[in-house]
C-alpha cells in the first residue's frame, strides 16, 4: 500500500508541474509583425519575425509607388486601396506568410501634443495592472470632436506623498497620480486609413505617428535625455519631434518636403518631373556658396530633342530656396516653444530628403546647433538586413514599436496567467492533499 500511495502522489504531482510549465510560456518563438509605411511618394511592407530572444529579424521588404496620397493624407481611397493590396501582396508572395494583421503609420497636419494627468486610488503596492489602468485613462480623456488620442508619454508618476519617480511600480502609496504628454491625432484620416486596410482583409494592430517611429529608429537614449530635434524630410511633409530629458515635447509637420523641391526645378525648367526628379538628386545642393566659380559647371540633358544647359549654382539656389523656408518655418517652432536653449545633441536629419547635399550644413548655418544625418541603424532589438537607408527610418521605427507592442501584451498576459495561476494553484493544492488524506484514511 506504501507503493501505491506515492505512485498515486507522483501522479499527482507530475500533472500538476505539467499544468505549471505549460501555463509559464512567454512570447511564441518566430512571432511576426508587419509594418506598412503609407507615404506621399512609396509605400513599404517591412515583415520581420521576433526570434527566441526577442529580437525582430527583418525577413523581407515590399516597396511600390504610392497613389492617392498627397502631404500624408488620402485623397482617393479607391486607389489606396489597390496600393495596399499590390504592395500586402507582393509581401506574402516573396515570404509565403498569411498576413492579417499590421501596423501602419499616421501623419499629417493635426496632430498635436496635450499634458494631462490621471489619478486612481491605490491602498497597496502599485503593481504593473495599476500602472496599465492608469496609462489607459489616456484614451478617455475630452478632446475635439474631430479628434482622438492615439499615443501617450509619461512625463513622470507621483505617489500620495508628492514623490516623484519615472517607473512607479513597487511603491506603497494611497494614491497614484501620472503625468503624460497625449498626442492628439484627427478621426477622419485615421478611419480613413483602417477602412481601406479592412478593404483587403488586414486589421490594423495600432496606427502608429511616423514621426515617433522615424524618431525611436535614429535617435539614441542619451540625445533624447539631453535634447534633441528629429526632423523627418519625407516628400510630402517635413515632421518634427523634439525630445527634452528623455520625453516628447512637441510635434509639427509643415506641409512641404521633397516634392516642392522636385516640382520648383519642374516649374524654373519647364521639364519633366522626372527630369527635375533626376537633376534634384544627381545635382542638389542646399547651399549655392559652397559652389565655386571653378566648380559651376553646366548641367547637360535633352528636353524636347534639344539640349539645355543649367549651371550648378543656378540649380543649387532653386534647392536653397525651398529648403531654407522648410528649416526657417521648423526654427520659428521650435523657438516658439522656447526649447532652442535645451537642445545640447543637436539635430538630427532623417528620411529620404536627408540624401540631399549639404542640407546639413544648411540647418547648422540656420540654427547654430550640431547637425548629424540619421539612419537606421543595427541595434539590441533589431536585425536590419537592408533596411539602413534614410527612407527607411519610419518603416524601422514601425518595427522596433511593434517589439513593444508585443512585450506589453505578454506582460498582460503574464499578469493574467499569475492571477489564475495562484487560483488553480490554492484549488489544485487543495485537491492534492484531499487525495493524499484520502489515501491515507482509506490505509487506516
Amino acid at each position: 500500500m506504501f507503493v501505491l500511495k506515492n505512485r498515486r502522489l507522483s501522479k499527482n504531482i507530475n500533472r500538476f508541474l505539467d499544468v505549471l510549465l505549460k501555463s509559464n510560456k512567454g512570447m511564441g518563438k518566430n512571432e511576426m509583425i508587419v509594418a506598412v509605411e503609407v507615404g506621399t511618394s512609396k509605400v513599404v511592407a517591412v515583415l520581420g519575425k521576433l526570434t527566441a530572444n526577442k529580437k525582430v529579424e527583418v525577413v523581407e521588404v515590399a516597396t511600390v509607388k504610392s497613389r492617392g496620397v498627397k502631404r500624408g493624407i488620402i485623397y482617393d481611397i479607391d486607389e489606396v486601396i489597390e496600393v495596399l493590396d499590390e504592395v500586402v501582396n507582393d509581401l506574402k508572395q516573396k515570404t509565403e506568410e498569411d498576413i492579417k494583421t499590421v501596423f501602419t503609420n499616421i501623419t499629417g497636419d493635426g496632430l498635436r501634443l496635450l499634458e494631462k494627468n490621471a489619478s486612481i486610488p491605490i491602498n497597496h503596492t502599485v503593481t504593473f495592472n495599476d500602472k496599465e489602468q492608469l496609462d489607459n485613462q489616456n484614451y478617455h480623456h475630452v478632446v475635439g470632436e474631430d479628434e482622438k488620442v492615439v499615443q501617450f508619454f509619461p512625463i513622470y508618476y507621483k505617489t500620495a506623498d508628492n514623490e516623484e519617480m519615472q517607473d512607479p511600480i513597487g511603491k506603497s502609496t494611497r494614491r497614484l497620480t501620472a503625468y503624460y504628454n497625449v498626442l492628439i491625432g484627427r478621426k477622419n484620416p485615421i478611419n480613413d486609413l483602417k477602412n481601406c486596410f479592412e478593404n483587403i482583409d488586414i486589421t490594423v494592430k495600432e496606427p502608429l505617428v511616423g514621426i515617433i517611429a522615424s524618431a525611436d529608429a535614429v535617435l539614441t537614449e542619451e540625445e533624447k535625455k539631453n535634447g534633441v530635434v528629429v526632423l523627418d524630410i519625407g516628400a510630402g511633409t517635413t515632421e518634427m519631434a523634439i525630445y527634452v530629458d528623455g520625453v516628447l515635447q512637441h510635434v509639427k509637420v509643415i506641409p512641404f518636403g521633397g516634392e516642392s523641391v522636385t516640382n520648383d526645378i519642374k516649374t524654373c525648367y519647364d521639364i519633366l518631373w522626372k527630369q527635375a526628379e533626376q537633376l534634384k538628386i544627381e545635382f542638389g545642393d542646399a547651399v549655392p556658396d559652397n559652389i565655386s566659380k571653378e566648380n559651376n559647371k553646366d548641367i547637360a540633358f535633352i528636353v524636347n530633342k534639344k539640349e539645355r544647359l543649367i549651371p550648378l549654382k543656378d540649380l543649387a539656389k532653386i534647392v536653397n530656396a525651398r529648403m531654407d523656408e522648410i528649416m526657417d518655418e521648423a526654427w520659428r517652432d521650435i523657438k516658439s516653444k522656447h526649447l532652442q536653449g535645451k537642445l545640447k545633441a543637436g539635430i538630427v536629419l532623417t528620411g529620404g530628403g536627408a540624401a540631399l547635399k549639404n542640407l546639413d550644413v544648411l540647418l547648422h548655418q540656420k540654427m547654430g546647433l550640431k547637425v548629424r544625418l540619421g539612419k537606421p541603424s543595427p541595434s539590441g532589438n533589431i536585425m536590419l538586413g537592408d533596411l539602413t537607408a534614410f527612407r527607411f527610418a519610419t518603416s524601422v521605427g514601425m518595427l522596433l514599436q511593434g517589439i513593444h507592442y508585443a512585450k506589453q501584451k505578454e506582460k498582460l498576459q503574464l499578469q493574467k496567467q499569475a492571477k489564475n495561476k495562484g487560483k488553480g494553484f490554492l484549488s489544485s493544492t487543495k485537491s492534492f492533499f484531499s487525495k493524499i488524506m484520502n489515501v491515507d484514511n482509506d490505509e487506516f
